[in-house]
Formats: C-alpha cells, structure tokens, sequence
C-alpha cells in the first residue's frame, strides 16, 4: 500500500474524530465538507490555496487560508505539499588541453587591520592550476593589472587569456598593453570549444 491511500484511508476513518473545541472555529460540519473537498480526485492538481479559493467561489465554505492549512495537516497530511529539491549547478571548469595554453586572471580582497580593504590579483595557468604571478595593491584598478601581466609574460606567453568583465581588467589601457604583446580581445560565444564556462561576462584574449 503506497503511502498516499494509507494517508486517504487514515482520514476518512478519522473524520468521526472532528471536535470542535471553542465556540469561534469551524463546527464538526464544515470540517468534514472541508476534507471531503480536499479528498476530491478531480482536486487533486489543485494547492491549498487554490482548493480555498475553489470552495470560495462555489459557496461550498468560507473560511480564511490558514484554518485549510491547520484542519489539512490534522486530517488529510497526503495534501501537504513536499519540499522540492534544489540542485546547486557547478560552473564547467576552463576546457584547456596543454600547459601554458590558458591563463585566467581574477582578484580577491582581504579586510587590513583598520578596516582598509587589500586587493590580491592571481594568474593561474588553467590546466596545472599553477601560480604564474601575482600583485596586492590598496587600489583596484588598470594598473595592478597592467604590472601582473608584466611579471608574468617575461619568460612565457599563453595561447590564451581569460578574465572577467571587471574595471580592473576591460579598460583602454589594459587593451592598448595587450595589443602591444599581440593579443586580440574577442567575446566567447556558446559554441566555443576552448572554453565552457557559465559567466557571459568573460573574455578571450588570442594570440595572432
């Protein structure tokens, strides 16, 4: 016996137990025409709030939202509505085949002792996870990310750049320094194979 008709076998056996305790609730009548509209199959589809509504409208009973809400979980608990599952959706991780392929940039912030926020900007090589360099600064702005990318593109160049649509990162300045080194800034589309990432905001920096 599935739990639903153990539940519907349970209330209709229990409607004999309705008591109406002090004088301004709902007398023993109208909580069994309240389970027995509940009880309804062609109903069933219908939320409490809803089925308040429906016998409302129908002149079947007048009563506020919460006394359904009470007189259903005493009575008829098959009616309680189930809590839905909520799947937390991971972001796809950087696509990238070899080392030294893609580099990502991003910052973070750390509270000071006075309050004072410190910013510390990272590259990381995408498919090692490796630490290419990295910049603190008070300020968050074109220029830590201008002396990041000077310090790591001394001794290696990566195919590709990936950053996030931040100040610090799209700005003219930044652009005109790349330009300088042969990079081309490009938005990523959907079909991109390179790269599968949930945030729209994040561009691409080619080599040619």
């Amino acid at each position: 016996m599935s739990i639903n008709k153990y539940y519907k076998i349970k209330s209709k056996e229990s409607k004999s137990n309705f008591v109406q305790q002090r004088p301004n609730q709902l007398t023993i009548k109208e909580q069994e025409l309240l389970i027995k509209t509940s009880l309804k199959n062609n109903l069933s589809h219908l939320s409490i709030k809803q089925l308040q509504l429906y016998a409302f409208r129908q002149n079947i009973i007048h009563c506020h939202y919460d006394r359904w809400r009470k007189y259903i979980h005493l009575y008829n608990p098959c009616r309680i509505p189930k809590k839905k599952k909520r799947f937390k959706s991971s972001p796809k991780k950087l696509k990238v085949s070899r080392p030294n392929k893609g580099w990502h940039i991003d910052v973070t912030y750390f509270r000071g002792v006075y309050g004072n926020p410190i910013y510390l900007q990272v590259i990381i090589d995408s498919y090692t996870r490796a630490v290419i360099s990295w910049v603190v600064s008070n300020k968050r702005n074109n220029g830590m990310t201008i002396r990041n990318l000077k310090i790591a593109t001394k001794k290696i160049k990566p195919t590709f750049l990936y950053c996030d649509g931040g100040g610090e990162n799209i700005n003219y300045n930044v652009n005109s320094f790349l330009k300088n080194k042969k990079y081309y800034k490009n938005n990523i589309n959907r079909k991109n194979k390179t790269i599968k990432c949930k945030d729209r905001s994040i561009f691409q920096y080619n080599q040619k």
